[in-house]
């Protein structure tokens, strides 16, 4: 029997001599892993090298019985346009990059998540046609924080620290470490509330330690977070 689903490329696997696996975020059915056979510049198969790239939004047919937890997709196109930027500017390419890997870390759930769906396929749209990108891993990071549960609490008056714990901001400093000040937390609050296409204006050292703040925030509140590798790249290449 055939099934359809709208997808977002994780990651991309080469299997055996002209296979792939596919590790997605499905609009259907939440996290779902898919080979298809062919694969290749001249190969004929459904998946074709440009719709394996980080974050690539597709259109599947696939098996929906068979062997394991892998479906065999039998049609493969892009949803919409193809990215017009995100696979050849430098910049949002990496940014793609930290993204995908950022999603691989947090998408567990093999059920459907037709918000969360929405929100990602919106983002990296915003992405792709962004003319003001220096922020947008930043937005991106806060706003992913509601549809997996532990948005922070909105400041309704001055502060001086943000728990990193318990997502809360306040006047009195948290009895353990972990925590960022008050640049910081003013920081994470104009890049939260301004667009992902913002003009706000952060010096790297400012977006870095940003950043920083933004993982640790996950780190505590994803089961088994671990390290990005990207990390490093993402912050060397936005000056």
């Amino acid at each position: 029997m055939l099934a359809k689903s709208r997808a977002i490329v994780l990651s991309a696997l080469k299997y055996g001599d002209s296979s792939l696996i596919l590790r997605t975020y499905t609009e259907t059915h939440g996290v779902m892993s898919f080979i298809a056979g062919g694969y290749g510049p001249k190969k004929k198969g459904p998946v074709k090298p440009s719709m394996a790239l980080p974050l690539v939004q597709l259109n599947l047919v696939y098996y929906e019985k068979g062997k394991g937890s892998l479906k065999r997709i039998k049609e493969a196109a892009f949803y919409g346009a193809p990215y017009a930027e995100v696979g050849i500017h430098p910049v949002k390419n990496c940014m793609a990059l930290f993204l995908a890997e950022l999603l691989a870390h947090v998408l567990h759930e093999e059920e459907a998540n037709p918000a969360l769906f929405s929100f990602l396929s919106t983002q990296l749209r915003a992405l792709d046609e962004a003319t003001h990108y220096a922020n947008l891993h930043l937005h991106f990071c806060f706003g992913l924080t509601a549809y997996l549960g532990f948005a922070p609490t909105q400041n309704s008056g001055p502060a001086s620290y943000f728990d990193l714990v318990d997502g809360t901001p306040s006047l009195h400093e948290p009895a353990h470490t972990h925590y960022i000040t008050a640049q910081v937390w003013e920081d994470w609050q104009k890049v939260q509330s301004q667009g992902e296409n913002t003009t706000l204006k952060l010096s790297s050292e400012r977006r870095n330690r940003l950043l920083d703040a933004l993982l640790l925030y996950y780190r505590h509140h994803v089961k088994d977070f671990g390290t990005l590798k990207s990390v490093e790249v993402i912050q060397s290449v936005l000056h």
